[in-house]
């Protein structure tokens, strides 16, 4: 879980990124460094799973103390790290 101020710091970096393309790699970047983070196979059912992606994408979501957090994963070569900042409380 981040605190709000931690959120606000990546809200902040790609409202600075004026460039479509640049957010994304930003995104893929901040993915790369928690590639180890773990994302259970039991997550990965059909019901999290991502309609429309040409590979495959969970995102799953909890409520926890009325807040919610998503964790993310893809089979794609591109984006085959663990998405931590999906992982935030919203």
């Amino acid at each position: 879980m981040m605190d709000l101020a931690r959120y606000q710091e990546f809200v902040d970096s790609l409202a600075m990124l004026d460039d479509e393309e640049m957010r994304f790699e930003y995104i893929l970047d901040l993915a790369k460094r928690h590639k180890h983070d773990e994302f259970p196979d039991e997550w990965k059912t059909d019901d999290p799973l991502m309609h429309g992606c040409m590979s495959k994408v969970w995102i799953v979501h909890k409520t926890k103390n009325g807040k919610n957090y998503f964790r993310g994963h893809s089979d794609a070569s591109s984006t085959s790290a663990r998405s931590r900042p999906s992982d935030r409380s919203a």
